[in-house]
């Protein structure tokens, strides 16, 4: 007998339906990745099977487990096709949705409309359609894309929101958790080149305030950097155990407020006199929203200044190392 699950039966329609996903993205997941192979019926209609909706709903699910739709696909190429969990052949196929006709198509949203609405969801401190509209986003767009036209911009009207009282710092610290974990959930979720130029990224000692330097470290590991993340309010004598265990390319301290960034005036001389010792000396960035403000504290402070975008940022560390 025929596996049943491989029978064209769903039009496109009918499978956004049931996965969830719009049909414009699974048109831009057919095109851009070519991980999906529909039939096509007699009158030119897409045409998908059981084994293509469980594919989709996979997708879906590592997507909103951070992952970008480019290397959910690479995932499953590598396990052959394999979803994971696979679908539990006990269960019955849903049933078979009538045709209907093409057209009719829906625009994809464009980015600041995502964000907008992400920021009524989290208003509302509602995580799961928040978090399905940044699964869309990371289907439709670059992880670049959706970080500097969604997330950050999203992030500085969260700021003026609490800033001008129209929301409660419960509020502020639910979106601002949100926009970290799935930064973080990026940044864990990106390939680690093994063979990459180590790059060490920390906040200061007493910085609490750490999506930029997530930012940072994704960028850099996107652009195939091995990325070595500590996080918040890193002691500096931390720091210096990993430049005396590895053979670090460079170091990016990030501090947002005045006091945050004088803890790290001592790192200059405690650098130089470990490097008197190990014979290299990694290149020492700062930045941060102080640093933003006031480029030159951080040449006045012995270190270099990347630039407030994160893009930039990269590209002028790769100058200075090259």
């Amino acid at each position: 007998m025929p596996d049943t699950r491989d029978a064209p039966v769903y039009n496109i329609k009918a499978v956004a339906r049931l996965t969830g996903v719009a049909a414009d993205t699974l048109r831009r997941w057919e095109s851009r990745y070519q991980i999906l192979s529909p039939q096509r019926s007699t009158g030119g209609y897409r045409m998908y099977s059981q084994r293509d909706v469980d594919t989709i709903r996979w997708l879906k699910g590592r997507v909103a487990e951070g992952l970008t739709i480019s290397r959910a696909c690479e995932l499953l190429r590598t396990r052959a096709g394999n979803l994971d969990p696979p679908p539990d052949p006990r269960l019955p196929a849903a049933p078979p949705a009538a045709p209907v006709p093409a057209g009719g198509a829906s625009t994809p949203r464009a980015l600041p409309l995502l964000a907008a609405q992400i920021l009524e969801a989290l208003g509302r401190m509602e995580e799961a359609p928040a978090a399905q509209l940044l699964s869309e986003a990371l289907a439709l767009y670059t992880v670049e894309q959706v970080v500097e036209q969604l997330v950050y911009p999203a992030l500085v009207q969260v700021g003026e929101y609490w800033l001008r009282g129209d929301w409660s710092v419960a509020q502020e610290h639910f979106a601002s958790a949100f926009m970290r974990g799935r930064l973080a959930n990026l940044l864990h979720s990106s390939p680690f080149n093994t063979g990459g130029r180590p790059v060490l990224v920390a906040c200061a000692p007493d910085e609490l305030h750490e999506i930029g330097a997530l930012i940072v470290a994704l960028y850099l590991r996107r652009s195939g950097y091995r990325v070595l993340y500590l996080g918040q309010n890193v002691p500096l004598d931390s720091l210096l155990s990993i430049v005396r265990t590895l053979r670090l390319t460079a170091i990016f301290c990030s501090a947002s407020r005045p006091d945050t960034a004088g803890n790290l005036r001592p790192l200059v001389d405690l650098l130089q006199a470990a490097s008197a010792q190990i014979g290299y000396r990694p290149l020492l960035a700062f930045g941060g929203a102080v640093f933003n403000r006031h480029p030159q504290l951080a040449e006045q402070m012995g270190a270099v200044y990347l630039g407030a975008e994160a893009g930039a940022a990269v590209q002028r560390l790769r100058e200075l190392t090259a």
